[in-house]
């Protein structure tokens, strides 16, 4: 805290005020447009397709040396 308030030029209580009120804003903002809630949604997404991918690919393996050993 005490950096920050150097950085702003301002006392340790007003930087720990105006961090606190800087975080509130955030909270609302991603109450009103769930930016982090559909990020984390994506990222989910991915793994689970990059996870489908994965096993797709062994699948393909499996199935080329099935058909080169026949």
């Amino acid at each position: 805290m005490s950096e920050l308030a150097q950085a702003l030029g301002t006392s340790r209580a007003a930087a720990h005020d105006l961090l606190r009120r800087g975080l509130r804003r955030m909270e609302e903002l991603e109450g009103q447009l769930g930016l982090c809630a559909r990020i984390q949604a994506g990222e989910r997404e991915r793994a689970d397709l990059t996870e489908r991918l994965r096993r797709a690919e062994l699948e393909l393996r499996h199935l080329t040396s099935r058909k080169g050993a026949a």
